[in-house]
């Protein structure tokens, strides 16, 4: 069974809280994950209803490195086409995005033809970083 966690982003003070579901009383369960407790809701129900908070699922799986997967997560794979020179494919890398789309987790980088690959399509993820602490990865640099 997979291990239901959470981390959130506040938009107004440009943060992140992991372990934010054992937030309660305005605080998270783990001390060590609180630099700044932005949350002041009173559960974490009422997270999912702020828009100040965006909210960002564990995916379940780990990168190569051992590090824990999450929407948002920037992530590549260094080794995932055969075949560089295909028509947007630069040196055999697949890199994007971490999204729950269509009842599971992919990644979508905008490779003609490529769609969206599902996250458990390889092992060999690596994290690069997340959309909401670096925006610029993003085309147009845009935060949510």
């Amino acid at each position: 069974m997979r291990e239901i966690k959470f981390r959130a982003w506040s938009v107004e003070k440009k943060n992140m809280l992991n372990n934010a579901q054992f937030l309660y009383d305005g605080m998270c369960g783990d001390e060590e994950d609180v630099k700044d407790p932005f949350l002041y809701s009173d559960n974490f129900g009422n997270l999912t209803e702020d828009d100040e908070v965006i909210l960002m699922q564990f995916t379940g799986l780990k990168d190569k490195n051992g590090k824990e997967i999450y929407e948002g997560d920037w992530i590549k794979d260094e080794t995932f086409f055969n075949h560089a020179g295909q028509e947007g494919v630069e040196d055999n890398i697949l890199d994007g995005v971490c999204e729950y789309e269509g009842a599971s987790f992919c990644v979508d980088n905008g490779i003609t033809g490529c769609g969206y690959v599902p996250l458990n399509a390889t092992e060999n993820w690596v994290i690069v970083s997340n959309v909401h602490e670096n925006p610029e990865l993003l085309e147009g640099g845009k935060d949510e």
